[in-house]
């Protein structure tokens, strides 16, 4: 009977520590999905910041060129590139 116990009170002592390490688990668990969620708002956010930067990129590139005086057809490139930007963006916003 005394064995017995002991084997009873070996395997609570088991479960307990399991049950403690699941809920460890669950709480790091936890932690790492709060911390995904932020990281993914950051590269989001980042992401927006690199879309305007590369913007102001492509404006400031056809004022330097404007100002330069490169050749007309340059700047009609330059110019027919970013209304077909614009006519796509138009085509997206009315679908």
């Amino acid at each position: 009977m005394s064995e017995t116990l002991h084997k009873i009170r070996t395997i609570k002592n088991e479960v307990v520590q399991l049950i403690k390490k699941q809920e460890k688990l669950i709480n790091e668990i936890s932690e790492l999905k709060q911390q995904h969620t932020s990281l993914k708002g950051e590269i989001e956010g980042q992401l927006n910041i690199i879309n305007e930067l590369k913007d102001k990129n492509k404006t400031l590139e056809l004022a330097k060129s404007l100002k330069q005086g490169e050749g007309n057809k340059d700047v009609k490139k330059r110019i027919d590139q970013m209304v077909r930007e614009i006519d796509k963006c138009i085509e997206l916003l009315n679908k």
